[in-house]
C-alpha cells in the first residue's frame, strides 16, 4: 500500500500536470480500447505473422548450427542417409539428441508428402522444402513473444502495461529478429524455457496467509483469479519442458 506522503506527493504531481488535449484523450481511449477488446488469439495471430515475415525475410548465414545441427540431421532422418545429407562428426558418433532435428524431419516428410499430392514441379518442390523449416521455426519464435506477453501478465496483471510492454520489446528486439527464426536448437530451448517459466507457479515463492485453496497433493493454488489453478498439473509441464531443453 502506498504511503500517505507518496500519495500526496502523487495528488500534487496529478494537479499541476497540463490538462490533456483532446487528441490525446481519444488516442489514450483508443489504446485502452485496443487493450480491453484483443484476445489472446488475436494477439497469437498477429505474433505469427510477424514472424513467419520475418523468417522468409532473412537471408543471411550466422551459424553452421542452424543446418548442421538441425536441418542436415532432419534431412537425413526423413529421407535416408543416401540422401546427400551432411553429417558431422558428433552425429555420427551419437553424441548430440535427435530431439530437435527429429521436430524437422517430420515437417520435411509432411512436406515431401504434400508435394507428391499437389503433383508440385520440382522448383516449387524444392522452394517447399526450402520454406517449411522457416515457417515451422517462425511458429516457435511467435509462441516465444506471446509467452514472453503471458509471463508478463502473470507477473503484473492481466492486460496491464507491463505485460504489453514486454511483448513490444521482445517483438522489436533486432536480436530476436536476427536470431529467434532461424533453426537453432537455442531457439526452441528459448521458447520451451519462457513457457516452463510461464508454467511455474510462481505464488509457492510467497508467504502462506491462510487463506489459499490447495489441490488434492496439498499444493497451495493461486489465489489470483485469472490464473489457471492445478498447480501439480503445472509442476508436472514445466519438469517435462525442461527435461526437452536439457535433453
Amino acid at each position: 500500500m502506498a504511503s500517505p506522503a507518496l500519495s500526496q506527493a502523487s495528488t500534487a504531481f496529478e494537479s499541476d500536470a497540463p490538462p490533456l488535449q483532446d487528441h490525446e484523450k481519444s488516442s489514450r481511449r483508443a489504446l485502452l480500447h485496443v487493450k480491453e477488446v484483443t484476445t489472446s488469439q488475436d494477439v497469437l495471430l498477429f505474433l505469427v505473422t510477424i514472424r513467419v515475415l520475418n523468417a522468409l525475410c532473412i537471408r543471411t548465414f550466422f551459424q553452421p548450427d542452424e543446418y548442421f545441427q538441425s536441418l542436415e540431421p532432419a534431412w537425413e532422418i526423413a529421407f535416408g542417409s543416401d540422401s546427400g545429407a551432411w553429417i558431422t562428426w558428433e552425429w555420427k558418433n551419437r553424441l548430440r539428441s535427435a530431439i530437435h532435428p527429429t521436430l524437422f524431419a517430420g515437417v520435411y516428410w509432411m512436406s515431401a508428402e504434400l508435394s507428391k499430392l499437389l503433383q508440385l514441379t520440382p522448383h516449387n518442390h524444392a522452394e517447399l522444402l526450402l520454406a517449411a523449416p522457416k515457417v515451422t521455426q517462425a511458429v516457435i519464435a511467435a509462441l516465444a513473444d506471446y509467452y514472453t506477453w503471458r509471463l508478463g501478465e502473470r507477473m503484473y496483471g492481466r492486460r496491464s502495461n507491463e505485460a504489453w510492454a514486454a511483448l513490444f520489446l521482445s517483438v522489436v528486439s533486432p536480436w530476436q529478429w536476427f536470431v529467434s527464426t532461424r533453426t537453432l536448437s537455442n531457439s526452441l530451448e528459448t521458447t520451451l524455457t519462457i513457457i516452463a517459466l510461464h508454467q511455474w507457479p510462481w505464488h509457492w515463492a510467497l508467504d502462506p496467509t491462510g487463506d489459499e485453496e490447495t489441490d488434492q497433493y496439498g499444493l497451495r493454488e493461486d489465489p489470483k483469479p485469472d490464473q489457471a489453478k492445478e498447480p501439480a498439473k503445472r509442476e508436472r509441464m514445466v519438469l517435462v519442458l525442461e527435461t526437452i531443453v536439457c535433453g
